[in-house]
């Protein structure tokens, strides 16, 4: 973490004093990676994705200079790309296509799953029970209110600290404490209520 922190500042301090573009693309590719997926997580269509990453390598490329180092580059880089996601949602008058993808959710719960048989013959019923859940973790968060999902994306999908989650949405940290248990709550309910096939204000 130290050599990742110190090749970041050094990539800033040469963007900021040279004017190196090259340590520009540099630094945006330690990250535009992450920012692709949140995206995708904030807004679940791929096309919005892109414009949310392009307008965050954007917007950070002309307001580099305004960065001061009083908290983290990676706060300060997904506070641009949150409210770039929140924008693009605004502007959409439907919900987008369920094209989220939740694989990495549905892996770290398989080992709740029944345990298959030594010669793999019950792998595909797995993978298929490991399909449903990611599908109905993509449409549970999909269907969470934007100020929720956003919670739960940057502290639970990027790792980001309850503090830098609450610095990039400028709110308190027991605000972003509350804001995070509230929207687990939400999603485990909707989880549930898809299993039992209900859609509606009550899952919510």
């Amino acid at each position: 973490m130290t050599e990742k922190k110190n090749q970041e500042t050094e990539l800033i301090n040469r963007f900021v004093k040279l004017d190196s573009d090259k340590a520009f693309e540099e630094l945006m590719a330690m990250y535009q990676d992450r920012v692709f997926r949140f995206g995708s997580r904030m807004c679940g269509h791929r096309e919005d994705a892109e414009d949310v990453l392009q307008e965050t390598l954007l917007s950070a490329f002309r307001n580099m200079n305004s960065f001061r180092g009083d908290g983290s580059f990676q706060s300060w880089l997904f506070k641009i790309a949150s409210s770039a996601c929140l924008k693009k949602r605004r502007k959409r008058k439907h919900e987008p296509d369920r094209e989220l993808s939740l694989d990495q959710i549905a892996e770290e719960r398989e080992d709740k799953m029944p345990a298959g048989s030594p010669d793999g013959a019950d792998e595909p019923g797995r993978e298929a029970e490991a399909g449903e859940l990611a599908r109905r973790l993509q449409q549970a968060l999909l269907d969470l209110p934007a100020i929720y999902r956003v919670v739960i994306a940057l502290r639970d999908f990027e790792g980001l600290s309850t503090e830098e989650t609450a610095r990039i949405l400028e709110i308190s940290t027991t605000a972003a404490k509350v804001r995070l248990h509230r929207a687990r709550t939400m999603l485990k309910k909707q989880v549930a209520c898809y299993d039992e096939d209900k859609v509606g204000e009550d899952c919510l």
